[in-house]
């Protein structure tokens, strides 16, 4: 999006490790301090909607597969909500 990671990883504490290994789960209240400063950095206001347009399969792993692999959109998003413990422990959605 534009924005550098090591102005991205001064603002919020975060290492450019933390940020680039798909690996690692970041703790829930380290990666909430990532949106503000990802906000003001590229001056979109709706950065968070704009990047979830770009994941890809490998970034949703099996929770993502699980709900391309859902008969329809009503039972993709029970599938979200159900497991999206595993990649976003941070919120409950229903």
């Amino acid at each position: 999006m534009g924005v550098a990671y090591d102005e991205l990883c001064k603002l919020t504490g975060v290492t450019a490790e933390e940020m680039s290994d798909s690996e690692v789960m970041l703790e829930w209240e380290k990666a909430a301090l990532i949106w503000e400063p990802l906000m003001k950095l590229t001056g979109d206001p709706v950065i968070e909607l704009h990047l979830g347009m770009e994941l890809n399969d490998r970034q949703t792993g099996m929770v993502g597969f699980l709900m391309e692999s859902s008969k329809n959109i009503d039972d993709a998003f029970q599938s979200f909500c159900t497991y999206s413990k595993m990649v976003a422990p941070m919120a409950d959605f229903r």
